[in-house]
Formats: C-alpha cells, structure tokens, sequence
C-alpha cells in the first residue's frame, strides 16, 4: 500500500466560498445523494455476505455481521436524514406568509 505525502492530497472546497462560480460538489443534493448510495452498497454488501454464509463460500461469520452491522448502520442514518427533511418541510409548510 502506497502512502502518498501532504503535499500530493488536493485541498478541500469550503462549503462558504464565494468565488463568483458554484461550488456543487458540496451541495445538500449531492450529499443525500452520497447518504443513499452508501446505505444501498452496504445493504448490498449484506446481501452478498449472508448468500455466501449460507451457501458456504465464506466460513467467517464475523465479516458477515460486520456488514450486517454497518447496513443496519447506514439504514439508520438514511432514515434520520429522511426525518430532518421531512421536519424542515413540515416546518417550512407552518410558516405563515
């Protein structure tokens, strides 16, 4: 495994820069975007692992309950993004105008 210096890594955009262009690569879009896509590989990942326990591809068990566990994991931080979105709108919808 290659362990590249400080100085290789590119910086990180901040997400309150004011350059003139967007910064989208920080957007709310793209990060429920990544938080779904995350819990979908791991339920995968799951999926995968428990076939291979049961049809008797993988003897260690403990990697399979590792997956289940960061799937149950990433389940439960989807549902908790999906609750604050659903808590701002139901907020947003009792503003009075």
């Amino acid at each position: 495994m290659q362990v590249n210096q400080i100085s290789q890594l590119s910086p990180l955009k901040s997400p309150f820069a004011t350059e003139g262009k967007k910064d989208t690569s920080l957007s709310f879009q793209n990060i429920l975007k990544d938080a779904i896509n995350m819990a979908n590989s791991a339920e995968y990942e799951n999926y995968q692992d428990t076939i291979g326990v049961l049809t008797g591809e993988i003897d260690d068990l403990h990697t399979s309950m590792l997956a289940l566990n960061k799937s149950d994991l990433a389940l439960q931080f989807a549902m908790q993004i999906r609750n604050k979105i659903l808590d701002a709108y139901n907020e947003i919808m009792r503003m009075q105008l």
